[in-house]
This record gives structure tokens, C-alpha cells and sequence, in this order.
């Protein structure tokens, strides 16, 4: 699939929402698009294809996933996201550990997203007060150690 492609799929079932409802940050997305989080953003995606892309981007979008989940208390649907990501990471670097784009990217991305969860995680050694709200719901500290 392509980037074209999936961004087209992402924008017509997922949506940004404002301060609605104080979800500043999250991407909505619906209980029968978990699985596809992991599958288009982690499994097949090919660094190539983000060329020209924002530093971090992939990072970015599954904290927003992460962020949706806490602020809707979706207890469930976290855990089988979190367990998911770790999952399809470690797979995509075992079974690709010669492609050094690849790894590279996955290195970094996972870097950018522990740094998003410290960062939003209330913790005040991670951040300041004004970087924006913490995740209100969910302790992911066993889940960053894992990262």
C-alpha cells in the first residue's frame, strides 16, 4: 500500500479533533481500525516512502492513536494497541535486520515516541508546564520501560 494511498484511508476514517472535548492531540480512530494502525504504520510501511516527510512523523501519529485511547478511557483497546506496537516493531526489526534504513528508522521512530510519552506523561521530570496537557487516564511507565 502506498503512502498516498494510506493517507487517503487514515483522513476518511480517522479525524482530528480540536478542543473538543479537550482532545487537542488525538486522532480519533474506530475499534475496527486497531489492527490497521500497526499493520500500515509499522509492519508495511517503507521509510523510502516518508522521504520528505516531517522528522518523527509515524512517532507523532501513534502518541496521537496513544493520546485518543487515553482521553476516551479505552482501557482495553490500549492495552492491545501498546502490546501490538511492541510486537510489530520487534518483528519488523528481526525479519529485516540487514535492511539498515529500516532499522535506522524504527530505532529512531521508537526514540521520538518515548520521548512523546515522557513528555506528555505528567511526570515533572520529563516536562513543563506548558508543553501541553499529560495523559490523563493511563500510567504507560511499564509500557515507555518496554519501548
Amino acid at each position: 500500500m502506498s503512502l498516498a494511498s494510506m493517507s487517503a484511508d487514515v483522513k476518511s476514517q480517522a479525524m482530528l479533533r480540536g478542543d473538543r472535548k479537550g482532545m487537542s492531540g488525538a486522532l480519533q480512530f474506530s475499534p475496527d481500525k486497531d489492527n490497521l494502525i500497526t499493520k500500515y504504520l509499522v509492519l508495511e510501511l517503507d521509510p523510502r516512502q516518508l522521504l520528505g516527510q516531517p522528522a518523527g512523523l509515524v512517532a507523532h501519529i501513534l502518541f496521537m492513536c496513544v493520546r485518543y485511547l487515553d482521553l476516551e478511557e479505552e482501557r482495553d483497546r490500549m492495552k492491545g494497541l501498546c502490546k501490538s506496537l511492541l510486537l510489530s516493531v520487534k518483528s519488523v526489526l528481526l525479519n529485516n535486520s540487514s535492511d539498515v534504513d529500516r532499522v535506522v528508522f524504527w530505532l529512531s521512530t521508537c526514540s521520538r515516541f518515548l520521548s512523546d510519552l515522557k513528555q506528555y506523561s505528567g511526570e515533572a521530570m520529563y516536562g513543563q508546564q506548558d508543553e501541553g496537557k499529560p495523559l490523563k487516564n493511563f500510567d504507560l511507565s511499564d509500557f515507555r520501560r518496554q519501548v
